[in-house]
């Protein structure tokens, strides 16, 4: 979500934001799809960045769409937060001289 909000007017975030959020809370993969190919046609014009930020990661952000899963497990995945808190750590580590497995 930060990186497609990140390419838009400050006016224009609240409704992609609830767009986006309303796409991924869409338990049909091919629904979720639709939802966000259209939100990214809308902002092809006025905010292409956007658009192609959107594009770029539709796939992987509707894949726990497909896997239908809930809950704990469904809120840990949707967010990319664990990966890049892993690769932060890993580089910590590194950066300290310790074996990273």
């Amino acid at each position: 979500m930060r990186n497609v909000l990140d390419h838009l007017p400050e006016e224009q975030r609240p409704w992609v934001k609830r767009k986006l959020a309303a796409a991924w809370a869409e338990p049909d993969a091919n629904m979720a799809r639709k939802a966000l190919e259209a939100l990214a046609d809308s902002l092809e014009k006025n905010c292409p960045g956007a658009a192609a930020s959107l594009r770029e990661g539709l796939e992987e952000t509707i894949a726990i769409n497909r896997l239908m899963l809930q809950g704990a497990l469904w809120r840990t995945l949707r967010s990319t937060n664990p990966i890049e808190s892993t690769i932060e750590n890993g580089k910590e580590h590194r950066a300290q001289g310790q074996e990273v497995a």
